[in-house]
């Protein structure tokens, strides 16, 4: 089972979790160059997939968590 797992939100990050192991955990803010970014953008998300060597069909499920009230936006629903 592959799990996407989404934050949105202080500190935005995704990650990849394959049979129960941590296979790649990027945070936004390494990406984006800017401190404690709020929110997910596609890179973020696919540079996350790329580390841990999954295309995004493959992605049996998708957790998606925030703890500033921020919405999930996505700018390009073709990604998924």
């Amino acid at each position: 089972m592959i799990i996407l797992g989404l934050h949105f939100g202080h500190d935005a990050a995704a990650c990849v979790i394959a049979d129960g192991k941590l296979r790649s955990y990027v945070i936004r803010e390494r990406i984006s160059r800017v401190k404690h970014a709020a929110t997910l953008d596609r890179r973020t998300i696919e540079a996350a997939l790329n580390e841990a060597e999954i295309a995004a069909c493959q992605v049996d499920y998708c957790a998606i968590a925030s703890t500033q009230f921020t919405e999930p936006v996505i700018d390009d629903a073709s990604f998924f």
